[in-house]
């Protein structure tokens, strides 16, 4: 981590209720140590020398251990971090990954990512040899995607009247001949947003490098009071969509070896829609 003239060494993150229907407590007091990457407990992570892995530094400053499970990062709060230009206007660079679970039904799981990746996946647009790449922008209302012939669609959920009409339903991606290449049921959707995202905390952050190190702002958003009708909403809308990161590498081989990423992402300004509270708190030095 380094320092910047506007950040701040100390994160307390002591919100006051924000809105009469919520109700708040003191969250943390947590003091950055500016002259080292991680508590004595957790091991120096690989977020100080990869330009991607902001949020893992972040993490380990918080004494959080990097893991894949779907449970609130610290004291029930969802610990985000987004790159920002500047800690002044503090706009946001990119979308923000809200979640990024594996595929429950459709070919993908029931072949497996390399059937899936040789199905749907397309030669590495640079040219790198016996690699194929997945990825692209879906969301719901777009049409099939011009180089993996897929499109994302919403079924069980009346976007008009902001009901689930199927317990049962899914996002899914589907091709031209309605086959299901991949699909995330809403049962699982539902158990993982209303677990992990209830009350969720954004952290602005600088990036400098070379070697890659970080900063993070004083200025967080604080949001409360969401619920799996927000998120399929902004699903229905377009406004969260899904943008996968997927290759296999070595394809011409018989060993392949495939990285799987699936993620739905959202704009930061649309943040807002999928809470019933949101401020901006300046945490004092």
């Amino acid at each position: 981590m380094f320092n910047h003239p506007q950040a701040e060494r100390k994160l307390e993150i002591q919100p006051n209720c924000i809105g009469d229907h919520v109700r708040r407590e003191t969250v943390a007091a947590i003091e950055v140590s500016g002259d080292h990457a991680a508590r004595s407990h957790i091991p120096k992570i690989t977020a100080l020398t990869l330009q991607c892995r902001g949020g893992y530094t972040l993490e380990a400053e918080l004494g959080i251990s990097p893991n894949g499970y779907a449970e609130p990062d610290y004291l029930g709060w969802e610990v985000k971090q987004y790159g920002v230009r500047d800690f002044v206007n503090y706009l946001a660079k990119s979308p923000v990954t809200l979640m990024t679970p594996e595929p429950t039904g459709g070919l993908y799981r029931e072949q497996g990512v390399e059937a899936f990746l040789r199905r749907y996946g397309y030669p590495d647009k640079s040219g790198k040899p016996g690699r194929i790449n997945f990825g692209g922008i879906y969301a719901n209302g777009r049409d099939f995607h011009a180089d993996t012939g897929l499109k994302l669609v919403l079924e069980g959920f009346d976007a008009d009247k902001g009901k689930i009409t199927n317990v049962d339903g899914q996002i899914a991606l589907i091709d031209r001949d309605d086959v299901v290449a991949a699909s995330w049921g809403f049962r699982g959707v539902i158990g993982h947003w209303n677990r992990k995202h209830a009350k969720a905390v954004y952290v602005p952050s600088l990036m400098r490098a070379p070697p890659p190190e970080y900063a993070y702002g004083a200025r967080v958003e604080l949001c409360e009071g969401t619920d799996v009708l927000l998120l399929l909403g902004a699903l229905a809308s377009g406004a969260i969509y899904y943008d996968p990161g997927m290759k296999m590498e070595r394809a011409d081989t018989p060993a392949p070896v495939t990285k799987r990423r699936s993620q739905f992402r959202v704009r930061h300004n649309d943040l807002t829609t999928l809470y019933q509270a949101s401020v901006h708190e300046n945490i004092d030095p």
